[in-house]
């Protein structure tokens, strides 16, 4: 079976790490954005099982304006791989705009990285299902 891949948006640096170890020693393939820009990149390259997005971020430029930009770009929608989004949400004003870019997918208020972790797995749990159910 093919090592997951999951991409972390998330510019502070000490949340950084701590996703990286946990999803490293879970064996999954890790990459870091910590910029709007950086993101964007990185979801160009198609290569991605999960993308766990931090929706307000450094700048003013938040997760829901990247999730429109990607989801609405044909270079991003030809990617070889079409992530599923786990958005990370304080902020109750934007919940149906998140809960629909998102995929129905987000963790709301306090949370560990822990619970992060349990609904990236239950994603590609349920991806997994998915894709073998379309190929039979």
């Amino acid at each position: 079976m093919q090592q997951k891949t999951v991409l972390v948006i998330e510019n502070h640096t000490f949340s950084q790490d701590v996703y990286n170890a946990i999803f490293s020693y879970e064996k999954y393939t890790v990459a870091i954005a910590a910029s709007y820009s950086e993101a964007l990149e990185k979801l160009k390259q198609g290569e991605w099982d999960v993308v766990v997005l931090d929706m307000l971020y450094q700048g003013g430029i938040n997760g829901i304006a990247l999730m429109e930009t990607y989801k609405r770009d044909p270079a991003y929608k030809s990617a070889k791989k079409q992530p599923v989004f786990i958005a990370i949400v304080d902020d109750e004003d934007h919940m149906e705009q998140v809960r629909a870019l998102a995929d129905g997918m987000f963790i709301m208020g306090k949370f560990t990285p822990g619970d992060v972790l349990e609904k990236v797995q239950a994603c590609l749990q349920k991806k997994q299902e998915l894709e073998a159910a379309q190929s039979s």
